[in-house]
């Protein structure tokens, strides 16, 4: 993307010291393109509480346009705090309009890029070439909002937009159903800030260690003021350091019960460059958000900031995160976050090599590249198959008999199989897997759960072990599993709760192997080309007897696309089904 005027409609302030989305996405265009950056209008009406707030907001306006650099320029806009009535909500919009073409004179088609679903009034008022609604919360769910009507406005938003970004698997998953062009673009972070060197702050070597920090808005409604308290009464060798501001869009926020205690420290607001010398100072890093609607649907970028330090995360189990498990300790308890605390202080430095590792992956640096592609209509990434509306309707029509049959035939061996895993490992049965699908769409499917708990984070010791070359790991006579799980995984029979995911439409009954999340995020451009079709419970890969070259495995899915018919979707299964009566599966 080169040349573009695109106009930010933020969720933020510029001038706000943490660095969000917005802020990061802004100052990357900007390099290329002529971009407005325009101040958040709000979404509530400002308590009296919060004077120093409006004040400065004013302050703001009264300062104009002002001029970043050479292609970022930022507006302040001045609009009415009132929010959920519809007549001052069109007059400002109209206002916004208005102050939108006075920033940029001779605004032509512009790419629209909005955050706020208040704001969905502008679309159509510039004769806009592109309208990106980037989804990075649940903003009904946010507090003090006119909830029913930001759903509203969302849904038209959603309804309207040529291209939606869901930052969250729970946000992709709940706005797909309004746009089909609606990509999972999980949350990243300025990975190379984070993880350079640097010395750690003055303020922070005053405080005793070892120290849990957390960095990021300091609210009532994500954090969980009791739960951060009952930790802090449970580990007084600790120091708890919070640095952030506090109650930025929540007035209610009180910290009360958390400053009586001694070693909770509140250390305010810091400069965006200057947070990478707190976070290294911390020997743990936090997030104790709340279960609900809107923590729900976060992705906290500050876990990618976290994990570029290098740092152990311990944080509430989140929907969100559930991808990432292996890569921090969930904790839903005060005893649970205790206890991961002790495990984070005894981890070895090999554990923070991977956690830097990782978090490469989620640079903003690699967003840009599929943002870009994404909008630059490139199509290479996913070409379509060579199919014909029959034969793709013939396929599906395929897969739901069978897997409809399958289900109803095997439901007596389903229930044995549940009962033999609970009896010899207690719960859960179901092992719940978070994968990408066709055209790097992701989706949770489920298998029965053949390994130990903790499987995840064991697998961080077994690495070395892999025997895959390539970004999937595969290792014979895997430790993590159990006894019943061999026998399960020998004939296939871990793999039927996957009928479920072919009925929804998820999978297909043939089909490449669905990647985990963090082993696409290691796919090149032509390896994704995988994920031109549905993923299958089985595939030419199965049946040819699981070769452990990675490009070999690529090798045979590419053969599947390029060769498809119903003929050989019959001939794999039928070879499939001798593999799995021969118990050479495993």
């Amino acid at each position: 993307m080169n040349g573009e005027t695109i106009l930010i409609l933020a969720n933020a302030e510029w001038d706000w010291a943490n660095r969000v989305n917005c802020h990061h996405l802004a100052e990357r265009l900007a390099r290329d393109n002529r971009v407005l950056f325009v101040d958040t209008i709000g979404g509530r009406t400002p308590a009296p509480r919060e004077f120093t707030k409006i004040a400065r907001r004013l302050r703001r306006i009264a300062s104009g346009v002002r001029r970043i650099n050479a292609g970022l320029t930022v507006l302040s806009p001045f609009v009415l705090p009132v929010y959920g009535n519809d007549a001052i909500r069109a007059l400002n919009t109209a206002l916004l309009a208005w102050q939108i073409r006075r920033a940029l004179p001779g605004l032509t088609r512009p790419i629209l890029w909005l955050f706020l679903p208040s704001l969905v009034g502008l679309v159509g008022r510039f004769g806009e070439k592109l309208v990106v609604y980037h989804c990075i919360d649940q903003h009904a769910a946010n507090p003090n909002v006119p909830a029913r009507q930001v759903a509203a406005w969302e849904q038209q938003l959603l309804q309207t937009a040529d291209v939606v970004f869901a930052s969250s698997s729970t946000l992709f998953e709940a706005k797909r159903a309004f746009n089909a062009n609606t990509f999972y673009l999980p949350n990243v972070a300025d990975t190379e800030h984070f993880a350079r060197a640097c010395r750690v702050a003055d303020d922070l070597q005053e405080i005793p260690r070892p120290i849990a920090g957390f960095v990021g808005n300091i609210t009532a409604y994500k954090l969980d003021f009791d739960l951060l308290a009952a930790v802090a009464q449970a580990k007084p060798e600790w120091s708890f350091v919070l640095i952030g501001p506090i109650g930025r869009g929540d007035p209610s926020t009180k910290i009360s019960n958390l400053q009586t205690l001694t070693n909770v420290h509140f250390l305010g607001e810091r400069p965006y460059a200057d947070l990478p010398r707190y976070v290294k100072g911390f020997d743990a890093c936090l997030i104790p958000f709340k279960q609900n609607d809107s923590t729900r649907g976060s992705l906290p970028m500050k876990f990618f900031e976290y994990l570029a330090a290098g740092k152990p995360v311990v944080a509430t189990d989140l929907p969100t995160l559930a991808e990432f498990r292996e890569f921090f300790y969930p904790a839903a308890s005060a005893a649970e976050f205790s206890a991961a605390l002790d495990v984070a202080l005894k981890e070895d430095a090999t554990c923070a090599a991977q956690r830097v590792e990782i978090a490469r992956r989620y640079s903003w640096d690699a967003r840009m590249v599929e943002i870009e592609r994404i909008l630059d209509g490139r199509p290479s990434r996913f070409p379509k198959p060579r199919r014909s509306e029959l034969q793709t309707a013939l396929k599906r029509l395929l897969d739901i008999v069978i897997a409809s049959v399958l289900l109803v035939v095997l439901s007596p061996l389903l229930l044995l199989i549940a009962l033999a895993i609970r009896v010899s490992s207690g719960s859960p049965i179901l092992f719940e897997w978070n994968v990408v699908g066709q055209n790097g769409r992701p989706f949770k499917s489920n298998k029965f759960r053949t390994m130990v708990t903790g499987a995840d984070r064991i697998k961080q010791q077994l690495v070395a072990q892999n025997e895959m070359r390539g970004p999937v790991f595969k290792m014979k006579g895997d430790p993590r599993v159990t006894p019943v799980g061999r026998i399960l995984r020998k004939y296939s029979l871990d793999e039927l709760p996957q009928l479920w995911s072919v009925l929804k439409g998820d999978m297909s009954m043939v089909g490449p192997r669905p990647p985990l999340r963090y082993e696409y995020e290691q796919f090149t451009e032509r390896q994704k080309r995988k994920l031109a079709v549905k993923p299958g419970m089985t595939s030419l890969w199965h049946v040819s007897g699981k070769p452990s070259d990675f490009e070999e495995w690529l090798r045979l899915d590419f053969e599947y696309i390029d060769r498809w018919s119903l003929r050989l979707d019959f001939e794999i299964l039928i070879k499939t089904a001798v593999v799995v009566l021969r118990g050479k599966n495993y």
